[in-house]
């Protein structure tokens, strides 16, 4: 392949990028499919404000012997480390608010005043590895410990297994094809 080529090829490869960016409504009504298509080239870790959270969430799953990537990969499935998502100004259409997406009505951590302090965001992600330390202690199953922090513990032993609920088996898929240790 000539140089010539090899520039026509970068050219279009990123013209197409931007077509698709543009025409999904990225950066208004969709900011996930930009950070979709820059995690798909510098991986999800990378993304947005990764690079500062990842190592905390590391480290915590350390803490709590969780398998490698777990709570890193909950974390960019719930906030795609946007930091509107991650200080609470940006609450989902369910009034989740932070890096962890917790509810405020069962979470002290997502009850104080936005935008959340890098403190705050620590102890949403120490909340969120307990409330996960207790879903598998009851499920045993890390697959079923994610398909309940998404649809409640109640949600998967009344299913037997992850819910079908439409969200749930994309939102259980997404986090273990990042984190594969959590298989099992």
């Amino acid at each position: 392949m000539t140089k010539a080529q090899k520039i026509l090829l970068l050219f279009g490869g990123g013209a197409l990028l931007y077509w698709i960016y543009t025409q999904s409504g990225a950066g208004g009504n969709c900011p996930c499919l930009g950070t979709q298509i820059m995690a798909g080239i510098q991986g999800w870790q990378n993304v947005n404000e990764g690079p500062t959270w990842v190592p905390i969430l590391n480290q915590v799953e350390q803490q709590y012997g969780f398998p490698q990537d777990l709570l890193a990969a909950m974390a960019y499935q719930e906030s795609s480390f946007l930091q509107d998502v991650i200080d609470g100004t940006r609450p989902s259409s369910a009034g989740a608010l932070g890096l962890m997406q917790l509810m405020p009505q069962y979470y002290t951590s997502v009850q104080v005043p936005t935008p959340f302090s890098a403190c705050d965001t620590n102890n949403q992600i120490q909340q969120a590895a307990q409330t996960m330390q207790q879903n598998y202690s009851t499920l045993q199953s890390w697959p079923l410990a994610i398909a309940a922090y998404n649809a409640g513990v109640g949600a998967v032993q009344s299913a037997g297994g992850i819910p079908q609920n439409g969200q749930t088996p994309n939102y259980v898929a997404g986090i273990l094809a990042n984190a594969p240790a959590a298989n099992a």
